[in-house]
């Protein structure tokens, strides 16, 4: 208990506080209260320690657990055998297959769809040598073409466009039509851009950064097409001739010029054309030679707004997939589908052999399936028509200068016209049709090539285009190897 005085400690028997020493008086109540106290005290020293003897038979406990946990998982010893144990007898497996088998994948994806043709992609080096070799292109090729290019860069005019040159051809006089054909300098001069173009060579820098040396000549002419467009109609030059093929063929060197320096102003022109294109599509899906809708439409001069649409869509313009879907038709309804006769018009149904590659072309450019049987025969008749040289045709051959030599057979085989489309035709349908045909155009382009890198085709159309037609379509039947993928 407490003393009333000094508050310290004080058992009940003591009448004095050892502490202050003054007497102490306590009621009843005080000292209930310190009975209880003392009660409550000694019962929680009790519990206390009961407490305490729990926790240490718990931790006991938990240590007599975990010491025979352990003897009872411990890993057994094995400490040999008294007798040795018996020897399986071998299994039968039977005669075993040789290892050595052919592969065979018994997974198969489903087929990919064909894609369309790609043209910008490859043009520059290294990658465009590259693919060249890797699709049969001979080392020669290479310098074919460099050649043919120096010698379009010399025949170049100051404002720029390539002229429509027969006498250079070396042409009989009495054969040169070219009197008739000036206005096709347009369609000459888009034709030789499109030839410095699949090689790369332009005013910009490539993507190493360096501009090509004809840089300068692909400016002018890229300029001159320019500056003879009407601005309102969107035809390329004035409206003489046959001039659908000049506009076709001015849409796509744009076009072209378009997708691989994205300029703006070049854009805006070569979409011009093309919308110029569109709407004077003829009602059975084709095109004729002037800038209108006409019932008289050709499969000839229609390959061209075909070849201009596709380059256009891939230059990021704007191409309406209706009129593609037309001209597919179109060409469709002019092939003979049991014989493979394309007709000029539906008027003209002689066999013209330019007209299957031509077809061939243009229907797998459309993306119509090679396995179709009208394409599989198209490209048999396209290699029916191989390429052919002979001696005395090549280098310094000039019309009527050596005597036995037959320049009409010449003039019959030697057509830049139907090798471009049979070339880029077969290259994109591919397998043996194009492997036999791209040997014999190998042999029969780089043989036919003259001295100053020109090719002089007195063929129907040269003798009207010139030398810078047969030169420049002759260089783009040689980019069939790279400049379409």
């Amino acid at each position: 208990m407490k003393c009333p005085h000094c508050q310290g400690e004080v058992t009940i028997n003591h009448e004095f506080c050892p502490h202050c020493g003054q007497r102490i008086t306590l009621a009843f109540d005080q000292i209930a209260q310190s009975v209880h106290v003392d009660a409550a005290y000694r019962r929680g020293r009790q519990v206390e320690q009961a407490l305490r003897y729990m926790i240490v038979a718990l931790i006991f406990s938990a240590a007599v657990i975990t010491g025979f946990n352990h003897l009872w998982d411990r890993e057994l010893e094995f400490g040999g055998a008294d007798l040795p144990a018996p020897e399986a007898p071998p299994a039968d497996l039977g005669e075993t297959a040789s290892l050595v088998q052919p592969y065979r994948d018994t997974f198969k994806p489903p087929q990919a769809p064909p894609s369309p043709p790609q043209a910008f992609a490859h043009r520059f080096l290294p990658l465009r040598d590259q693919i060249r070799s890797r699709n049969g292109a001979r080392p020669e090729v290479a310098d074919a073409i460099d050649n043919a290019l120096r010698f379009l860069v010399r025949s170049q005019e100051k404002d720029g466009f390539w002229d429509v040159d027969v006498p250079a051809l070396r042409v009989d006089k009495a054969r040169d039509e070219s009197f008739h054909f000036k206005w096709g300098k347009v369609g000459v001069t888009a034709l030789c851009v499109m030839a410095f173009l699949g090689e790369g060579h332009a005013w910009f820098p490539d993507p190493k950064g360096q501009v090509s040396k004809y840089g300068s000549n692909v400016q002018r002419a890229v300029r001159w097409l320019t500056s003879i467009q009407d601005s309102v109609n969107g035809r390329f030059g004035p409206p003489e001739g046959n001039f659908m093929y000049n506009h076709g063929l001015a849409t796509i060197a744009l076009s072209e010029a378009a997708g691989m320096s994205g300029d703006l102003n070049l854009r805006k022109a070569a979409q011009l054309g093309v919308n110029l294109i569109e709407r004077t599509q003829g009602p059975s899906g084709g095109w004729g030679y002037k800038d209108q809708v006409s019932e008289r439409q050709d499969t000839s001069v229609t390959s061209w707004q075909v070849q201009a649409l596709l380059a256009a869509r891939e230059a990021g313009l704007k191409v309406n997939p209706e009129v593609l879907a037309k001209a597919l038709a179109y060409y469709q309804e002019a092939t003979d589908a049991k014989t493979g006769v394309v007709m000029y018009d539906f008027t003209d149904r002689q066999v013209r052999p330019d007209l299957y590659g031509v077809a061939l072309m243009i229907r797998l450019y459309l993306e119509e399936p090679p396995s179709t049987p009208e394409i599989r025969l198209l490209a048999r008749k396209s290699v029916e028509y191989l390429p052919v040289v002979k001696k005395d045709w090549g280098r310094s051959w000039r019309e009527g200068k050596v005597a036995g030599v037959d320049d009409n057979d010449r003039a019959l085989n030697f057509d830049p016209y139907r090798w471009y489309f049979a070339s880029h035709g077969l290259f994109f349908y591919g397998g043996e049709p194009w492997s036999t045909y791209q040997q014999s155009l190998q042999r029969a382009v780089l043989g036919l090539q003259d001295a100053d890198g020109a090719w002089r085709a007195n063929d129907i159309w040269s003798v009207k285009a010139g030398i810078n037609y047969s030169t420049a379509l002759c260089v783009l039947t040689l980019q069939a190897f790279h400049r379409i993928q």
